[in-house]
């Protein structure tokens, strides 16, 4: 199984599966959490292949929610709530 172990306080994360246009990690709460340094884990499933444009990227979180980190192929990242999730209502009246 691919792990990938942050060195310097970087996020850790075990590979879950990877499809030509999806992959899933798990975040294995070492070091900062996929959720505060999904850059990084971006970056590094693109320097490893594994990570294409266009490709969609979940995770299943510390508290082992699963959502997805969208990212526009290059550098831009945002979340969203993963299959069968939804936002609060707190947070749906934050966005207005």
């Amino acid at each position: 199984m691919y792990h990938w172990i942050g060195a310097c306080g970087h996020c850790s994360f075990a590979l879950v599966s990877a499809e030509p246009d999806q992959v899933t990690i798990r975040d294995l709460c070492i070091g900062k959490t996929v959720t505060n340094d999904a850059e990084h884990a971006v970056a590094i499933l693109r320097a490893d292949g594994l990570l294409r444009p266009g490709c969609r990227l979940f995770y299943y979180d510390s508290a082992n929610d699963l959502d997805e980190i969208v990212w526009d192929g290059v550098t831009e990242i945002t979340f969203r709530p993963g299959p069968g999730r939804r936002l609060p209502a707190s947070a749906l009246d934050a966005e207005e």
